[in-house]
């Protein structure tokens, strides 16, 4: 039997996986590229979970192995994506990313795209014919990459030159051959016959290459007096830093900014820094007074998952905040997936030194089977079941710690014994913070696990 302890454990239990600022849905979206998370129904499943109600996608957004007759209408909500958006190995036939506005490219697929769309066919001439994303209107960083979707419509009419920055053109790969014949045209309406599908709604909207030389960035019309403020992104609706459809970098309330209000102001009659009533924090693209729960707050104004190095968190009044260091700080050490383990699965025999004397970890813990059977195409050995020890130094986990395997003879989590808490910033499928499973283990173990941050739930299987 497999009991679990949890006197003295505080876990914060949150519905909902975005959160809510200013009117706009927020999530954070994933970096899972092209892993499949477990079967095509808990891969959809997560999918859903991940972005259901979701306007903003803090990170990227994976679309990948949505099978036939599968309902992602969903996706509808998003209009903004920071990262990169990834659609790939998919045999729906429509996607509909139709309020999407932006992709801003802070992170690329491949270090290259900010747009892949990659192998979306199956059999019997099957596969994503529909794509309709007609408010695409700006790629801020990064190139664009169609492969391999045989029938896929419209597409190939589209102007990209409008959409991506002109220093990413050169990147551009765009295979783009349609096998079908049945694909309508574009409506006659459409500008130089560009679209994204059938009807007059989704003609491609041109607000970069008809612009008049005045203009400085985009515009809504072709005359001088067309012209969109220089801190708009996509479009606008006028001429004010008001009127954009999206801002270039923040957006205070209605208006779209350079920075957000700072936190300080100088005060040239006392010679001193005044806190700056109006002063705001920026968070992603958007300036907010306060941080979201369970980020935290820099002293440039920014809200952050995790603080740099050099600096240590430490709570004031209620806020998370970071502190630098009165001489040596703890230690803390990169999750699977960040930095040196950008391209890591999991602990293994080669990357497990790495962890030795760290006291947190800046984002997530994996230990899967690959860890103990070794990996002859990277030519792992097998870890060493004593080498675990290394993580008994780790008090914190700032995103998840997901466990799918464990040495045979251990019967309990005893390698986190010193571990106090979770902070569940980033979720395994969107969902969990401690993920044990599949353990033959008869207790946890883990004697000083305070607290799990966020929202989590527990997710424990038994073999």
């Amino acid at each position: 039997t497999l009991t679990v302890n949890l006197t003295g454990l505080r876990i914060t239990i949150e519905t909902n996986l975005w959160t809510s600022f200013s009117f706009i849905s927020v999530c954070q979206g994933t970096s899972n590229r092209l892993t499949q998370l477990g079967t095509f129904e808990d891969h959809f499943l997560s999918l859903q979970r991940m972005f259901n109600n979701c306007e903003v996608v803090l990170g990227n957004l994976e679309i990948t192995y949505v099978q036939r007759n599968y309902d992602l209408s969903f996706l509808k909500t998003i209009q903004e994506v920071a990262g990169y958006v990834l659609i790939a190995l998919n045999t729906v036939e429509k996607i509909p990313l139709e309020n999407l506005q932006i992709i801003r490219g802070n992170a690329l697929y491949e270090n290259t795209y900010a747009l892949a769309v990659l192998s979306n066919y199956g059999t019997n001439k099957t596969g994503l014919r529909e794509l309709p994303m007609r408010n695409l209107q700006e790629i801020l960083l990064g190139a664009v990459r169609f492969s391999n979707n045989p029938i896929l419509c419209n597409v190939e009419t589209i102007q990209w030159r409008d959409i991506v920055n002109i220093d990413f053109m050169s990147n551009m790969s765009m295979d783009l051959q349609n096998h079908l014949s049945s694909c309508q045209k574009c409506d006659p309406g459409c500008p130089n016959g560009s679209c994204w599908g059938a009807g007059e709604e989704n003609c491609q909207k041109l607000t970069k290459i008809i612009c008049a030389q005045q203009c400085s960035r985009r515009c809504r019309g072709k005359s001088p007096s067309d012209c969109c403020h220089n801190q708009c992104a996509a479009g606008c609706t006028g001429p004010r830093e008001s009127d954009c459809l999206v801002c270039h970098k923040f957006r205070d309330e209605a208006t779209c900014k350079d920075t957000c209000p700072p936190l300080m102001l100088y005060n040239p009659t006392t010679y001193q820094m005044d806190v700056n009533p109006e002063g705001k924090y920026s968070f992603g693209a958007t300036c907010v007074k306060t941080c979201p729960r369970n980020y935290v707050v820099t002293d440039h104004g920014s809200c952050v998952r995790a603080c740099g190095p050099d600096n240590f968190e430490v709570e004031e009044d209620g806020v998370r905040k970071c502190k630098k260091c009165d001489g040596p700080c703890r230690k803390v050490c990169n999750g699977i997936g960040i930095g040196e383990f950008k391209d890591t699965l999991s602990i293994n025999a080669t990357n497990i030194k790495h962890f030795k004397n760290c006291t947190a970890i800046s984002g997530d813990l994996h230990i899967l089977p690959v860890a103990f059977k070794g990996d002859s195409f990277t030519h792992t050995p097998p870890l060493d079941p004593k080498e675990l020890n290394i993580l008994k130094t780790v008090k914190e986990i700032t995103g998840f710690l997901l466990i799918q395997a464990w040495p045979e003879n251990w019967t309990d989590l005893h390698a986190f014994e010193n571990l106090e808490i979770i902070r569940g910033r980033t979720k395994q499928h969107g969902q969990f913070s401690l993920a044990v499973v599949g353990l033959n283990i008869t207790s946890l173990g883990l004697r000083s696990l305070k607290e799990i941050s966020d929202a989590l739930i527990i997710f424990l299987i038994e073999l």
